[in-house]
């Protein structure tokens, strides 16, 4: 099988070999960290089908050790809680680490097939509630200055903004951290073939509006597509279905366009699958667990003003903001907060659709910042992120709370914005 190698340096782009280097021959000297706290979590994107060989890292302190991933990316500020009742998935469950720059190998039995086209959550370092005998592992505090993302062509590592925490499971606090290590992996040999992405229709949704539908298929393995079995459904409506005939190899994508339109309804949430089976005439493939894409349907929320309080449009500030981070916004928008503690944190995290185009203002129902505070315990009360035209008026922010241990230690943190 052919292997390939892709390998991470905290936040240092230029190095020299050294005799690490020459006895680890494709793996260079990862340096630059800071002591860890046990643990250390980051996203990993396969660009082809792969299983994992080996994960490497720098530990401070060899000890017992889990690998951990989540079939979804780590997208958040706030500590994820890593555990199989959230969706974690253990595939290494106390293995022993040294000091220093080591590999943690996967076991062949239990590694996953790692499909080409989406994106996993990873946690490395100490199982959860451990006291003695722990590793620690070394990672960076990221800074805007650093590199976030280390890729080849097959594949991506995110560290840092969103996914990069460190510390022990299952929440590991301390936000945002860099991954120090690397990955070694090889190609999957068979017959696969997955939804690497839906190309129409494409957010903001917009309601009782009609499209096509198309999608992104993809070859995760090492055999020639020729031919598959495709189809989309909208919650549980009758399937449109088709056949798509081409040729991809490994890596490979191409656009497949539906015949239907589909018309989407006036109001609700909604599920969109979408799926490419069969690749070849074989059923089930090498992971039938990436034949289908499942979309979450939320509409953009209209231009206008809306009230935020007990009894109004939103009943409270997290599901007005819920709503945005779901559909984005389709015009210019007014959220008008009633005067009390609005109590967060809350967090914008884009870009999101509509929101390069149009504006969108939070401001208090009276006029009056001493009477209407969004308030936290820690870190950012409110963080916007990668969110163009954000404006505030008349509001008070504030933090409760005397530690603080993230990098966004102003009580309003506005990044990422024109």
């Amino acid at each position: 099988m052919l292997k390939r190698f892709l390998s991470l340096l905290g936040f240092l782009l230029v190095f020299g070999w050294n005799s690490q280097a020459q006895y680890l021959t494709t793996v260079p000297p990862l340096t630059g960290g800071i002591s860890g706290i046990q643990g250390i979590t980051f996203n990993l994107a396969p660009q082809v089908g792969m299983y994992i060989d080996t994960i490497w890292c720098r530990f401070t302190t060899g000890g017992s050790t889990d690998v951990w991933y989540n079939p979804n990316p780590i997208n958040q500020t706030t500590s994820p809680t890593i555990s199989a009742a959230n969706g974690w998935i253990q595939i290494v469950n106390g293995a022993t680490s040294t000091a220093g720059f080591t590999g943690i190998p996967m076991p062949a039995a239990t590694s996953p097939l790692f499909s080409g086209g989406s994106v996993y959550g990873f946690y490395v370092g100490a199982p959860a509630g451990c006291t003695s005998g722990c590793t620690s592992v070394e990672y960076t505090m990221y800074t805007t200055a650093n590199p976030d993302t280390f890729s080849n062509s097959d594949l991506v590592i995110r560290t840092g903004p969103n996914c990069g925490f460190g510390g022990g499971m299952p929440n590991p606090p301390n936000y945002p951290r860099q991954f120090n290590g690397a990955i070694s992996y090889h190609y999957a040999t068979g017959t696969d073939i997955g939804v690497a992405g839906l190309l129409n229709p494409t957010a903001p949704f917009v309601a009782s509006s009609t499209s096509p539908v198309s999608i992104n298929i993809r070859c995760n393995a090492s055999n020639t597509l020729t031919s598959a079995s495709v189809g989309y459904q909208l919650d549980n409506n009758t399937p449109i279905t088709g056949s798509w005939t081409g040729n991809l190899t490994t890596g490979q994508s191409t656009p497949y366009n539906f015949t239907t339109p589909l018309t989407l309804p006036s109001t609700g949430t909604h599920i969109l699958k979408t799926w490419a089976r069969n690749p070849n005439g074989v059923s089930p493939d090498l992971n039938p667990y990436n034949d289908t894409l499942v979309t979450l349907i939320c509409f953009g929320l209209p231009g206008g003003t809306y009230t935020v309080g007990a009894g109004k449009q939103f009943s409270t500030l997290a599901d007005a903001i819920s709503a945005i981070n779901c559909g984005g916004i389709i015009g210019n928008v007014t959220f008008k907060l009633d005067p009390g503690v609005h109590t967060g944190p809350f967090s914008i995290n884009g870009p999101l659709p509509g929101t390069n185009t149009y504006s969108m203002t939070f401001q208090s129902a009276n006029n009056n910042a001493a009477t209407t505070i969004i308030s936290a315990a820690s870190g950012a009360a409110f963080l916007s992120k990668n969110i163009d035209n954000i404006n505030f008026r008349h509001l008070g922010f504030e933090r409760t709370g005397t530690t603080f241990s993230t990098q966004f230690d102003n009580a309003l943190c506005i990044t990422g914005s024109n």
